[in-house]
């Protein structure tokens, strides 16, 4: 078992370099090393896993009579179950012929290998769904930016919650009179940051009815004044 395990180390090391080194007249090139490789994990799981996931048996809903570990990547979701399940120790089940131990450890790594050399030379990201601030935010952002304390209540609809959340992605939308409600907001928001330009400054004096008292022995702490 330690020239399976060391043949699942040339595999990693094989996928990590990317390409089949020429081979020499010396020991096996690790191209052809990671080949026997796979062969030998090949041959555990199918006398191990094939037993009972087989097209006949179909237990879990799952053959693997066809599975490669070389090409472990093209069904990543199914190989992904195999490693979760042998770290775990769940596969084979309790009273199954089991193999040894190494033997398991050298197909987990080698599977590891496989898909993370797939996932590194072909990066997805997937997709990222179209997100707005919702008017919490948009009130934050707006004192975090101008500095200004609004109400965002005055310029956009109430926010749709799903899941009580009422910032999720999968709940937001943008028609066309939300986004006209947005731009009214940004707009107020703006005239409200930059203000009147031509506002020239002024004073002005109030005062109380002659009735009205704001002498300290009249005043109660905490009221407004004149109360």
């Amino acid at each position: 078992m330690k020239a399976l395990a060391a043949g699942a180390a040339a595999l990693g090391i094989w996928l990590a370099q990317g390409s089949v080194p020429v081979a020499t007249s010396a020991p096996a090139s690790p191209g052809n090393a990671a080949l026997l490789a796979s062969e030998e994990l090949n041959d555990v799981i199918q006398q191990y896993c094939v037993r009972c996931h087989s097209e006949p048996r179909m237990s879990g809903n799952l053959t693997l009579e066809s599975f490669d570990v070389a090409t472990a990547f093209e069904t990543a979701e199914v190989a992904e179950k195999m490693i979760v399940k042998l770290r775990a120790e769940m596969m084979p089940p309790p009273g199954g012929r089991r193999p040894p131990a190494d033997s398991i450890l050298a197909l987990v790594e080698g599977l590891e290998a496989v898909i993370d050399e797939a996932a590194a030379s072909d990066v997805n990201p997937g997709e990222r769904r179209f997100q707005r601030l919702n008017r919490a935010e948009y009130q934050r952002v707006v004192k975090e930016l101008v500095g200004l304390d609004v109400d965002p209540g005055r310029w956009l609809p109430a926010d749709t919650y799903l899941g009580n959340f009422d910032n999720l992605s999968a709940a937001q939308g943008l028609s066309t009179t939300l986004l006209e409600a947005y731009l009214r907001a940004a707009t107020e928001v703006s005239r409200l940051a930059v203000g009147n330009l031509s506002a020239i400054p002024s004073t002005s004096m109030y005062t109380n009815t002659v009735d009205v008292s704001q002498h300290a022995w009249d005043y109660i702490e905490g009221t407004p004044f004149g109360t």
